[in-house]
């Protein structure tokens, strides 16, 4: 059986400045016994909030998809301080 397990393990910001939060990227481990993927290997790949965001949008307008249960997203704004950064408790609680 083939299988394909994919998790998020941690959270990293990029660039950012004195006037700029920056930008935050989760970081993805997968590791799959798919015949395209190498045995045991794990794959990392760094993933923002709006890539999730339409895959969840292709997930849920999809018909191949339809029937299937599909986690609603977590919010994407803390209000205020969202406009200023997003801090570590924010960025796990996403995960």
């Amino acid at each position: 059986m083939c299988s394909l397990n994919v998790k998020i393990v941690g959270s990293r910001r990029a660039g950012g400045s004195f006037y700029s939060k920056g930008v935050n990227y989760y970081v993805l481990e997968t590791i799959s016994t798919l015949p395209d993927f190498q045995p045991n290997k794990v794959y990392k790949v760094d993933r923002r909030f709006d890539h999730f965001k339409m895959l969840y949008r292709t997930l849920t307008e999809d018909e191949q998809y339809k029937g299937f249960v599909i986690p609603p997203l977590p919010s994407e704004s803390t209000g205020i301080t969202s406009l200023l950064y997003h801090d570590e408790a924010f960025l796990k609680d996403r995960q």
